[in-house]
């Protein structure tokens, strides 16, 4: 049997970061979901990508990729079952539109279930 990059398609749910001021005149961060499911490919991060992509403060822990152009920036999060990843870099293949690379920390503790 052979396993080729579109057996690996999961469905992926793309919520884009917002940030406001909540009513005691602090900054938060607010999460809006994108309309339609997002098709991408999960994999864990390398060495040289942990290295490459990641801060001190945000490492980088998988690379989710799919076909098309940049649609998520720095901050955004991509939901897949209970797994929350926070976008961390985005690589966007020189902006051909074929394939964006998206390095990605995943998080647990830090979305809720059922919203």
């Amino acid at each position: 049997m052979f396993l080729r990059p579109g057996n690996l398609l999961k469905n992926f749910i793309l919520e884009r970061c917002e940030s406001g001021v909540n009513d005691m005149g602090r900054l938060q961060k607010v999460f809006k979901r994108d309309s339609e499911p997002f098709r991408c490919v999960l994999g864990s991060a390398s060495p040289h990508e942990k290295e490459q992509y990641g801060r001190i403060d945000h490492p980088v822990s998988h690379t989710i990729v799919h076909r098309g152009r940049v649609r998520a920036k720095e901050g955004d999060r991509f939901l897949y079952g209970d797994r929350a990843f926070y976008v961390q870099a985005v690589d966007g293949g020189a902006d051909l539109g074929i394939a964006t690379v998206y390095y990605a920390e995943e998080r647990s503790g830090t979305y809720e279930l059922g919203r």
